[in-house]
């Protein structure tokens, strides 16, 4: 459990605690699964909860910290109007692995604006009601150094929420007096100071709980015992150790706007406009040697204008909304910078555009950009270049024509269950594999095309398995599966025995030779586990199945055909 409700907290649910765990203590209520949700613990977003007649329905989310880190490098940018140094914590505490747990603090310098704002206080409460208008929960808390601060807002009055629960109600900030060093800290306890959960285990093994009762031990024997780190903690807290903000500035911008000086619905004027807007941007994205991943375009439209006077003017139509905006978005395999590529994808978007009015402003930005691979120029073509870049523009142009979410690869995901080992993502839009991805599919294409050296013939090569029952993975999984296991009718020499016969569609096979069983069984922390037995078989007509028996209840399935 990465983050909790108050909800689920009052039935007992804990931040650490095994999902299996959470699960049974809210076995009352009916499970929702949804998509993946963004929130930075610092500032999780309330969760909802609604009654239904059968009971109260508890939300699973999966976490994606790559997800809450972007949201909080978003809240960053926007908390500028607040100070103009804000930045993400640099020094996060170690976990229970000795890894650094994931930012989850913004950190603000307020230093000389707490007037401008009608105190510090003031300014500290305008901050957690922004929060609270954005649909974020957000504790705050204003001390002299960043690690006082990050002391108070985590572990003082009602600070344990970021820990327990990621929804416990709104709190007054907390504002430490200036200049009063340890005495506000001293009843905290020790996770107060960002020291890791081994040597906390530890202290209080020795009887130390709180700051104060750390801070009378001598401070040699805590080095010699603990090493640099913990006297290093007491430092930054007490201001002995200073630490900086790592101010975060907002990545540049790459967008090029026309203003219409006669909005217009001429596609052919479109076009001319949105080319210039596009070349405008590759030449701008070019010179910083990176390439456009997405590219969004709006056209702001005005109202239709209808024939509607006698002496022949045209008068706006009040049928329909006064301004409109139209999004079109491109997502592209690799990063490019080739406007006319480019412009061939959004043409094909526009052709099913119906433009409510003539445009008065089109917009294009890049909204995703990469490093272009650079690469030296070869006298003769390479065709493993060539191909590469054609399928580039294969992928593109069906992303662009059917759609991103209808173009997908799969990628494996570590799980027992055959069904689950593999999942879909979308192949263009991603900046975040495209060095990996490019060096893949180039490898790839170098080898399909690669050649005997001259004046030597290439030799077949010999076969990688000669038994099929040897154990290997080019065997023991098909390369075709089902995506819900089919049922079929299997006659068994004993209850738990291999197959004898079996009856898939009607059509009845007979079983020549099996290889099995591999028992297969999905972890606990899943919640019911699922428990088979696979057989690979071969039948008389040929075929080479891959099935299985259910030992719940040893209804049998089809899960996949080796080719």
């Amino acid at each position: 459990v990465a983050a909790c409700s108050s909800a689920a907290a009052q039935r007992g649910v804990r931040v650490g605690m095994p999902l299996s765990e959470a699960t049974s203590l809210c076995q009352n209520a009916k499970p929702q699964i949804g998509k993946a949700m963004a929130a930075a613990p610092s500032a999780r977003r309330t969760a909802t909860h609604a009654k239904q007649p059968g009971g109260e329905r508890f939300h699973l989310e999966p976490h994606d910290p790559a997800a809450d880190l972007e949201t909080l490098r978003q809240l960053a940018e926007q908390c500028e109007w607040f100070s103009p140094i804000v930045g993400l914590e640099q020094d996060p505490p170690l976990g229970a692995a000795g890894r650094p747990i994931a930012p989850e603090c913004l950190l603000l310098d307020v230093s000389r604006l707490g007037h401008l704002f009608g105190g510090e206080a003031s300014l500290a409460e305008q901050i957690t009601g922004w929060f609270r208008e954005q649909g974020y929960l957000a504790h705050a808390a204003v001390a002299d150094t960043i690690g006082a601060a990050w002391a108070a807002v985590h572990e003082g009055p009602r600070g344990g929420w970021a820990r327990a629960s990621g929804d416990t109600g709104e709190s007054r900030p907390l504002v430490l007096p200036a200049g009063h060093g340890w005495q506000p800290l001293h009843e905290l306890p020790l996770r107060a100071l960002r020291i890791a959960e081994p040597t906390i285990v530890l202290l209080r093994r020795l009887g130390v709980e709180t700051i104060e009762q750390l801070r009378r031990l001598p401070r040699p024997g805590l080095i010699s015992r603990f090493g640099e780190e913990l006297p290093r903690r007491l430092d930054q807290a007490g201001g002995d150790c200073p630490e900086v903000i790592v101010a975060r500035r907002p990545p540049p911008e790459f967008t090029a706007e026309w203003v219409l000086e006669h909005p217009t619905t001429r596609r052919d004027s479109l076009d001319f406009v949105l080319t210039q807007l596009v070349e405008r941007v590759s030449c701008l994205l070019a010179s910083r040697g990176e390439g456009v991943v997405q590219l969004e375009s709006w056209l702001e439209t005005g109202a239709p204008e209808v024939a509607s006077s006698g002496d022949g003017e045209t008068v706006a139509s009040d049928a329909r909304p006064a301004r409109q905006t139209l999004r079109m978005r491109v997502d592209l395999f690799r990063p490019t910078v080739n406007a006319d590529h480019l412009m061939e994808l959004l043409r094909m978007q526009m052709e099913a555009l119906v433009l409510p009015g003539p445009v008065e402003t089109a917009r294009v930005e890049a909204r995703v950009v990469a490093k272009l691979e650079q690469r030296q120029m070869e006298l003769f073509a390479d065709s493993s270049r060539e191909a590469t870049r054609q399928l580039s523009v294969l992928v593109d142009r069906l992303s662009a024509r059917l759609g991103r979410q209808a173009v997908l690869r799969p990628r494996l995901r570590a799980d027992a269950q055959p069904e689950q080992a593999c999942y879909f993502v979308p192949l263009t839009g991603d900046a975040r594999k495209l060095s990996g991805r490019a060096k893949t599919a180039t490898a790839a294409a170098a080898k399909a095309t690669r050649t005997a050296p001259r004046g030597k013939t290439s030799s077949p090569s010999p076969p990688l398995v000669s038994n099929p029952a040897v154990s290997s993975p080019a065997v023991t999984r098909p390369v075709h599966l089902e995506t819900t296991p089919l049922s079929i009718q299997v006659v068994a020499v004993a209850p738990h025995g291999p197959p004898v016969r079996l009856i898939e569609n009607g059509h009845p096979q007979r079983v020549l030779r099996h290889w099995g069983p591999e028992r297969i069984e999905t972890g606990w922390w899943r919640g019911p586990s699922i428990r088979r037995d696979y057989y690979r078989v071969e039948t008389h007509t040929g075929e080479r199945l891959w099935i299985f028996r259910r030992l719940q209840d040893g209804e049998w399935f089809l899960q996949g055909r080796f080719e």
